[in-house]
């Protein structure tokens, strides 16, 4: 019997009967969010490129347990022969078991004409929490929220980075559940971090400086932020955000950051060296074009991702120069990126020290960047839509792959020269 979608009496009791589950606890509070948080709505079979194809989806515990032990339904033949328990190494409450995927078409076993088969029979409430949640990130600082998504899913891509004041932030009660919410662990009294989180947010929306220029700044802040606190000086930071307040005007940046280096070749050595640690063949013919147009425009060949030093260095510079151009009909592209990649995790917190957590982001900068830059050296210079699809490659085909993340970290606490004027080399272009 097909239950619809709006769930309603007979959608609860029949989760009940299907799958042996209560609905999981929900909180209802006040948060900061982006608008383009406020116009998103999933489009479903319409989508180009589903979150139900092509990477390993989890399955939180009970959820597991509540599938497994499912009695009836249309849908109990999967649940019993389409789950697996998870790897021991990744096993945890949150990820205790994966759905398989279709072994030719690479899509979750539950998906049916581009929608879900548990969301249109059971309701939405008999979801796992991953795909309760996605695209949709909660992470909390205190009690504080901070909700955002992911531009992995197409539709999130074009309101967030394809709307000029889709990162304009606003305040307002959302409903979400309890588990998905990132908590950020606490290092400072709650009140300072959620003063330093804004102030990191404003500085990264500072009119009359290019993006460079702020994330510049931000390094600096971050810098003194961690020697403050790892020499226990938590009383300290509240005049540390004064002190860097005034620092956000263009007259004040430009005299402190008019010296800093540029450095090309290091930049397409570095971000090159990361973006290889994921490479991997795509099953999606539209992530396997966007995958080679990289490839392609730095010169790389697409099956072992190598290329002479010279080559590479010239096609980066090339497609540099070309990117500025391409920037001319969308130039919010990356400022919205790096916002949004801020807002989502609650950021400098969300790393080891601010430091660290300011290099990842760089990172992520520095990867998107060379691969707008490898697509524009196509001609012609690639329109906004498919310079926005291939960020949102980056975010579907990196950002959510937690060995990839790992490999990344790993590689950037052994770089042994982050002073900040290598940082400036990495940023200006």
């Amino acid at each position: 019997m097909k239950i619809p979608r709006n769930g309603g009496r007979l959608g609860r009791r029949a989760i009940l009967q299907a799958v042996k589950r209560t609905p999981p606890p929900k909180t209802s509070t006040e948060a900061t969010l982006p608008l383009y948080a406020t116009r998103f709505q999933c489009i479903g079979p319409a989508c180009e490129d589903t979150c139900c194809s092509g990477w390993r989806i989890s399955i939180d515990k009970e959820t597991f347990k509540a599938y497994r032990l499912a009695q009836s339904g249309p849908l109990v033949d999967r649940f019993r022969t389409r789950l697996k328990l998870a790897p021991t190494a990744r096993k945890t409450a949150a990820n205790w078991g994966e759905i398989e995927l279709d072994d030719e078409s690479r899509n979750c076993s539950f998906l049916e004409e581009g929608s879900c088969a548990v969301h249109s029979t059971l309701g939405e409430d008999a979801l796992s929490d991953t795909c309760y949640s996605f695209p949709r990130r909660y992470t909390a600082i205190g009690t504080h929220v901070y909700h955002g998504l992911s531009p992995a899913c197409p539709e999130v891509a074009r309101l967030a980075l394809g709307v000029e004041d889709a990162l304009e932030l606003a305040e307002t009660t959302v409903e979400f559940r309890t588990a998905t919410a990132a908590g950020v662990i606490r290092v400072l009294p709650v009140d300072v971090m959620i003063a330093v989180t804004d102030f990191c947010a404003k500085a990264a929306r500072t009119k009359g400086l290019v993006l460079w220029e702020r994330l510049a700044l931000l390094g600096i802040f971050c810098d003194d932020l961690t020697g403050l606190m790892a020499a226990g000086r938590h009383t300290s930071v509240r005049a540390l955000v004064e002190k860097y307040e005034p620092m956000l005007t263009v007259s004040a940046a430009s005299d402190a950051l008019s010296a800093a280096p540029m450095n090309h070749a290091l930049q397409a050595q570095m971000f090159l060296s990361l973006l290889r640690m994921g490479a991997t063949e795509e099953h999606s013919p539209l992530r396997a074009r966007i995958q080679r147009g990289v490839a392609v425009g730095l010169g790389v060949d697409p099956l072992t991702w190598q290329v002479d030093e010279m080559t590479l260095i010239e096609r980066y510079t090339s497609g540099v120069g070309r990117l500025k151009t391409a920037l001319e009909k969308i130039p919010f592209l990356l400022d919205n990126f790096v916002q949004n990649e801020m807002h989502v995790e609650g950021f400098p917190f969300a790393g080891k020290t601010p430091m660290v957590n300011y290099l990842q982001l760089v990172s992520r900068f520095g990867i998107v960047r060379l691969m707008l830059a490898a697509r524009c050296n196509e001609d012609p210079i690639p329109e906004p839509p498919e310079l926005i699809g291939t960020v949102r490659y980056f975010c579907r085909r990196f950002t959510h792959d937690a060995q990839y993340i790992n490999a990344v970290n790993t590689a950037l606490a052994q770089t042994n020269d982050t002073t900040i004027d290598r940082l400036y080399a990495f940023l200006r272009w």
